[in-house]
């Protein structure tokens, strides 16, 4: 599932102090040659981050392919914030 080797780089960028920030949200929009992504955390703005079109496409697919690996090899559905937004919808629509 992880690469050892991806690991052992992220280990070796915390050891030289390289920043860390932990985010539970976003927002973002497209410019002419970058997207630009507003990271939050509980709702508050936190780091913007300027990502060119051909890095945010490989992200994107580096990013669904792990989590795709990580959905089969444990036979557990990662759920997005919407999905759980829909289904508590759902919920509260079906008490009332």
């Amino acid at each position: 599932m992880n690469d050892p080797d991806n690991i052992e780089t992220i280990r070796e960028s915390l050891k030289d102090g390289t920043d860390e920030i932990y985010v539970n949200g976003f927002t973002f929009g497209i410019a002419s040659s970058d997207i630009i992504i507003t990271f939050k955390r509980n709702n508050k703005y936190v780091l913007n981050m300027n990502i060119p079109f051909g890095m945010a496409k490989d992200l994107a697919n580096k990013l669904g392919a792990a989590i795709l690996d990580f959905e089969n090899s444990t036979d557990i559905k990662i759920s997005t914030p919407s999905e759980v937004d829909s289904a508590i919808t759902e919920v509260k629509k079906d008490e009332t």
